[in-house]
């Protein structure tokens, strides 16, 4: 075998070793990339099936007259759902079929927990005529339902108007702050000399507030009269001409006084 020969067959072999360890190269590359995605599947499979992946809670913002467990029963949420996979937008949806609620927001917040904002529609009290409705500061309606009816209790029975007296008297209670109004048992119509479209409003307490629509502002400023009253419960009347509250007789009890006036004055004519 002369030098030529040895060359062609070196380079020959040395081909055939070439080609051999780009296919181990190959094959080893491959057993990588199937090693690392089985890994990272098993990886994630163990995170899936482990708590660290599901919602841990909700927490609901801005609600007033709906309770947080109530609005999660009704909403059918569950700690066990996945967070990654959460769909935020599929739950504002199902949130905004609510009645009593007119926006709603919904975040994936940090530790896992799912983040409620809703904006309720706002409602002061309830009327039972022909059907039951909750009342909005616009003097809107809102048909009471099964879900809905837990929230009577929650605000004011409003009888003795009519549904465009209603839209007249309303707007004045959004004037006042949510924490007086949840204290109003009763708002009913009472008339006065001067104001037909007058208001006697029940506290909770059993007090008795007597004013008319442009005076209602004055609820806020009655506390501390409330609060040193020797007789309870009293009728207690607001007066926006001086800017404030004063303690006095109830209707009731200054008729009853003249009707035994007229019996007494009868009785001593006859006699």
């Amino acid at each position: 075998m002369n030098g030529n020969e040895l060359s062609s067959s070196y380079v020959f072999d040395k081909r055939i070793i070439a080609k051999e360890n780009k296919k181990k190269q190959k094959y080893q590359g491959i057993v990588l990339v199937v090693a690392i995605i089985i890994s990272l599947t098993s990886i994630l499979l163990i995170y899936f099936q482990s708590d660290r992946s599901k919602v841990f809670g909700y927490n609901i913002v801005g609600n007033n007259l709906i309770v947080k467990n109530d609005l999660i029963s009704y909403l059918s949420l569950k700690n066990k759902e996945n967070f990654i996979f959460f769909n935020t937008n599929g739950l504002r949806k199902k949130i905004l079929k609510h009645p009593l609620i007119k926006n709603a927001k919904v975040e994936k917040d940090s530790y896992n927990i799912i983040t409620i904002t809703i904006e309720e529609k706002e409602i002061y009290g309830y009327v039972y005529d022909n059907k039951a409705s909750f009342i909005t500061f616009d003097g809107e309606r809102i048909d009471i339902d099964i879900e809905t009816q837990k929230n009577i209790n929650k605000v004011a029975y409003i009888y003795d108007f009519n549904d465009e007296e209603l839209k007249i008297v309303s707007p004045y209670f959004k004037k006042i702050n949510h924490k007086y109004i949840n204290e109003i048992s009763e708002i009913r119509k009472y008339k006065f000399s001067y104001d037909e479209l007058g208001l006697m409003i029940v506290y909770r307490d059993g007090n008795y507030i007597f004013t008319t629509k442009e005076d209602l502002h004055l609820l806020e400023n009655i506390h501390d009269i409330i609060s040193n009253l020797k007789t309870k419960p009293s009728c207690i009347y607001l007066d926006s001409n001086t800017n404030s509250a004063y303690s006095s007789k109830c209707p009731w009890q200054i008729q009853a006084e003249n009707i035994q006036t007229d019996v007494k004055d009868e009785n001593s004519t006859t006699e």
